[in-house]
């Protein structure tokens, strides 16, 4: 059981997503529902996010250049808006379910319990940052680039092409570096091993 919990609170920070801890036929289909739930959650939003943007494309036909800038940068921040809106709505519901199930557990000691609800909450905070700033960085190229006079339209897709290839490698590597501080923790309980394993079928599950 103890493990279990453990692994629940990696799942979360690993995918964003949540599996409570198996307890019998009864919750373990409860807790498959969840995670369904949540993952079909997050496939509809994606889905008006890419609907919305088709949509929006179709309005920039007839504006002139200034004007489709403009209404870019705030098309823009409203979908990061709703983003953020939308994340922070599943983090709520994970992680009063995270610490309703940590209540419920016996056999942790409440320093346990407690680290597995700091660095859930911490990977979040980082993630929710790391989201803010490459949102801001974002806005601003384009808005450089869009304002480049100097640029033919090779080379300001070249350049909208390298800041992309450059904002990816910065992704990766902050994943990176958050498995390593997922392994320390591992490491320090003695489980890494089995949550090495499960968190990552979660994971692979999620991307689906």
């Amino acid at each position: 059981m103890q493990s279990k919990i453990l692994i629940l609170a990696l799942a979360l920070a690993v995918t964003g997503g949540f599996y409570a801890p198996a307890e019998g036929a009864g919750k373990k289909g409860e807790n498959q529902a969840y995670w369904q739930q949540q993952k079909q959650e997050r496939h509809q939003h994606r889905q008006q996010m890419r609907e919305k943007n088709k949509a929006f494309r179709e309005t920039l036909k007839d504006m002139s250049p200034e004007e489709r800038t403009k209404a870019m940068a705030e098309f823009a921040e409203a979908r990061f808006q709703q983003n953020v809106t939308f994340n922070a709505q599943q983090y709520q519901e994970n992680l009063a379910l995270l610490k309703s199930k940590l209540a419920e557990n016996q056999r942790l000691t409440d320093a346990q319990k407690a680290e597995i609800i700091a660095f859930f909450e911490q990977q979040h905070r980082e993630n929710a940052d790391f989201n803010a700033k490459r949102h801001a960085e974002n806005m601003a190229f384009m808005q450089q680039v869009n304002n480049d006079t100097s640029l033919t339209p090779e080379q300001r897709r070249q350049k909208i092409k390298e800041h992309r290839q450059a904002a990816a490698a910065e992704r990766k590597a902050r994943q990176e570096q958050q498995q390593a501080a997922r392994k320390a923790l591992w490491e320090k309980m003695g489980l890494e091993k089995e949550c090495g394993k499960q968190a990552g079928q979660q994971a692979k599950q999620d991307d689906k």
